[in-house]
C-alpha cells in the first residue's frame, strides 16, 4: 500500500503543473512557468520546453511581455546558463527598465528565487532590470514533502513493472523503464528550497495560496496543501511547520477565530488570497476557486496596493454564532482575474 501511494503521489505531483496568466499595474509581466513532466526524459529540444512554458499562460499569453523557461528534467543549477542568458536578454531589451512583475506558478516561485539571488553574481545591472513584486500563484518555494516522497522512491523505494505500466505510463505518455530524471523536483525537498528561500528577499513575495486537499496526498504533507504544496510553503511560513490558514486570526474559510497560521513568515512576504476549494491545479486555469479570504488588504507592494471588496456575514445564534470575512467577488471567478483586477 505504501508503494501504491507513492506512486499515485508521483503521478500527481508530476502531471499538476498550474496555469496562471496576468497583466499588472500597467507594468511589464515576466511570466515564470511550473514543472514540466515531458522535460523529465530530457528528450525535448529547448524550443520546445519554451513553447510548452508560454503555453502554461492559457488564454493570456498575448498579454505576457516575457516568460522565462527553465529544464525540469535538470537541477536549478544546471539551469543556472541558461536562466542567466535570459535574464541578460531582458536587461539588454530594457523589458524591466521601468520596473516589471514576475507572476509565477507553482516551481516557479522557487526558479524566480533563485534568479533574484544571483543577480549581483552575474552582473546584472538593477538599472536596468528593476523586479518590483512577484505574485506567487500557489508558489512551492518552501518546498513541498512530495517531492521527498518522489525522489526517495527514485532511489530505491522501486515500483513493480506492472504498477509502471498500468498506472504510471498511461498518465505520463511514456515507459518509465526507458529512464527518468527527478531533476528539479530535487530542489523541491524542502530541505533544499528552503536553503533558497531563506536568503536575503529583497523583492516583495505576494502569495495566493489553495487548500484544496487530496486524500491520498496530505498522509505525506505537513499541515493543510493544495493537493501538491503545503501551506508552509505556499504561505510563506519562515518554518517548515504544520499550518492550516496563512494567518493566526482567520481561517481559510474565512471564519474569524483562531487559526494556526505561521509562527512567522519569511522577510518581505505576504499571502493575499487563499482559498479552501482552490487546489493546486485550479489556480488559473479557469475553474471555479470558490470562496476567496483576503489578507493583507489594503497593503503597498513596491509601487503597487491590494484593494479588494470584501464582505462580513455571521451563521448560527447566540454562543453558538459564527463571524466570517470573505471577498466579495462569486465563486466562479477565476482566482488570477481576482488578484490582478484587486492590483492598483
Amino acid at each position: 500500500m505504501k508503494y501504491f501511494i507513492s506512486v499515485v503521489l508521483v503521478v500527481i505531483f508530476i502531471v499538476c503543473t498550474p496555469e496562471i496568466t496576468a497583466q499588472i499595474n500597467g507594468k511589464n509581466v515576466v511570466f515564470v512557468h511550473g514543472l514540466q513532466p515531458e522535460d523529465l526524459l530530457r528528450l525535448r529540444s529547448l524550443e520546445q520546453i519554451e513553447e510548452a512554458g508560454l503555453a502554461q499562460a492559457g488564454t493570456m499569453r498575448p498579454r505576457m511581455d516575457a516568460s522565462i523557461y527553465f529544464h525540469s528534467g535538470y537541477r536549478l543549477s544546471e539551469n543556472s546558463l541558461r536562466l542567466y542568458r535570459q535574464v541578460k536578454n531582458l536587461e539588454s531589451q530594457g523589458t524591466c527598465k521601468d520596473g516589471c512583475y514576475f507572476v509565477t506558478a507553482s516551481t516557479g516561485d522557487l526558479v524566480t528565487r533563485y534568479i533574484i539571488n544571483r543577480l549581483n553574481q552575474w552582473g546584472i545591472d538593477k538599472n536596468k532590470f528593476k523586479v518590483l513584486v512577484s505574485f506567487d500563484v500557489v508558489g512551492a518555494g518552501g518546498g513541498t514533502e512530495g517531492a521527498d516522497e518522489i525522489v526517495s522512491a527514485l532511489n530505491g523505494n522501486v515500483l513493480g513493472f506492472d504498477v509502471n505500466k498500468y498506472i504510471l505510463q498511461p498518465f505520463l505518455g511514456f515507459d518509465l523503464n526507458a529512464g527518468w530524471f527527478a531533476g528539479i523536483i530535487n530542489d523541491l525537498r524542502p530541505s533544499i528550497a528552503r536553503q533558497t528561500a531563506m536568503a536575503p528577499n529583497s523583492l516583495p513575495r505576494v502569495r495566493i495560496v489553495g487548500g484544496k486537499e487530496n486524500v491520498l496526498l496530505s498522509r505525506f504533507m505537513l499541515g493543510r496543501d493544495d493537493g501538491i504544496v503545503p501551506m508552509h510553503s505556499a504561505c510563506g511560513s519562515a518554518r517548515q511547520e504544520a499550518l492550516d490558514s496563512c494567518s493566526r486570526s482567520i481561517r481559510i474559510d474565512g471564519r474569524i477565530a483562531s487559526a494556526k497560521g505561521p509562527s512567522s513568515l519569511l522577510y518581505n512576504h505576504f499571502p493575499i488570497l487563499m482559498a479552501q476549494g482552490l487546489g493546486h491545479t485550479e489556480a488559473g486555469n479557469g475553474q471555479s476557486s470558490g470562496r476567496l479570504v483576503a489578507l493583507n488588504n489594503g497593503r503597498n507592494f513596491a509601487d503597487a496596493s491590494f484593494n479588494i471588496s470584501e464582505r462580513k456575514y455571521s451563521t448560527g445564534w447566540w454562543i453558538f454564532k459564527k463571524h466570517y470575512r470573505v471577498v466579495n467577488k462569486p465563486e466562479s471567478l477565476n482566482i488570477a482575474d481576482v488578484f490582478i483586477d484587486a492590483i492598483e
